[in-house]
């Protein structure tokens, strides 16, 4: 079976993750918003037959992996970390 990492955002994160990203406009309003599509994928994921390996998402990790590649925090280069960590 295939296994895919699945970034996870923790609640008590959420406000400190939207400061730092920059593509907010693409962001759910809200961490609530953003776990139910989150468990959506997940789900959908399994049907397909996927193994998913919650990935939790250690902030300053993610800065660090950033600024290191002089990448903007986006959800291309957010997905990258997820895969590398």
């Amino acid at each position: 079976m295939l296994a895919i990492k699945l970034g996870y955002y923790r609640k008590q994160d959420w406000e400190k993750f939207i400061s730092l990203i920059d593509d907010k406009e693409s962001m759910h309003s809200t961490w609530y918003e953003w776990h139910e599509a989150y468990n959506k994928s997940k789900k959908e994921l399994e049907k397909q037959g996927f193994t998913v390996i919650k990935t939790v998402v250690d902030l300053e990790k993610l800065i660090e992996f950033c600024s290191e590649r002089k990448l903007k925090n986006i959800g291309a280069s957010r997905a990258q970390f997820i895969q590398q960590t």
